[in-house]
């Protein structure tokens, strides 16, 4: 199994390869600490599993939307203690595998290498339960809204908000203010009847909106 790790933490990264190295068939092929790094390291020599922080510079769900963009078939797991759920909503859709804590014992990071190595999931108990516990948040008894009433601004702002930015990213994006990417995501979720982020991407993967974006 040919892994690559993305974190900018040197000394973790150190510890991670002799770790990897120390089991048979596994194999370090690359440390990266940026997105540019990483995103040119998986273009040049694509590795079966990339671990991926999504802390890195420049963006770590930029950089799996850079390497899933370009068509590379690398599973990725993100190296994170904790993953906000609109964050694991978002990088699900765009190819994620799964994640996995930076503390997690030896044993359980090979364990969830090979599961992700099959082509399975690998997401802690909890992450399951929030997703599920967002998912029963939406009424399904309420009449299905349509993203037709969203104006075009809106619906730029959706495909970007997908992509995994925050208003700050989407506010420079489209030459905003962060204040009225406020504005218009009131008014979204007015129209598509959710409550946040969460609700929006989950909207929005199941209405198939989320592919084009």
């Amino acid at each position: 199994m040919r892994v690559m790790i993305a974190t900018e933490r040197a000394i973790y990264r150190a510890g991670l390869r002799m770790l990897l190295e120390a089991e048979d068939g596994v194999r370090c092929i690359g440390e990266a600490a940026t997105r540019d790094e990483v995103v040119q390291l998986v273009s040049t020599d694509p590795p079966d599993v990339l671990l991926l922080d999504p802390d890195l510079p420049g963006g770590g769900l930029a950089a799996l939307r850079d390497i899933i963009g370009s068509g590379i078939d690398t599973r990725t797991l993100l190296l994170s203690d904790e993953v906000e759920q609109a964050t694991l909503l978002t990088a699900l859709g765009l190819g994620l595998k799964g994640t996995i804590a930076h503390d997690c014992p030896p044993k359980l990071l090979l364990k969830a290498l090979r599961t992700v190595m099959k082509g399975e999931f690998w997401l802690g108990r909890g992450e399951v339960r929030d997703l599920l516990q967002a998912l029963a948040t939406i009424d399904k008894s309420a009449p299905t809204p349509s993203e037709d009433s969203l104006t075009t601004r809106e619906r730029d702002i959706v495909l970007v908000l997908l992509k995994g930015a925050s208003n700050k990213e989407i506010a420079s994006e489209l030459g905003l203010g962060e204040q009225t990417v406020k504005n218009y995501l009131a008014s979204i979720y007015g129209k598509l009847r959710v409550s946040n982020r969460v609700e929006l991407v989950l909207y929005a993967r199941e209405s198939g909106l989320a592919r084009i974006a």
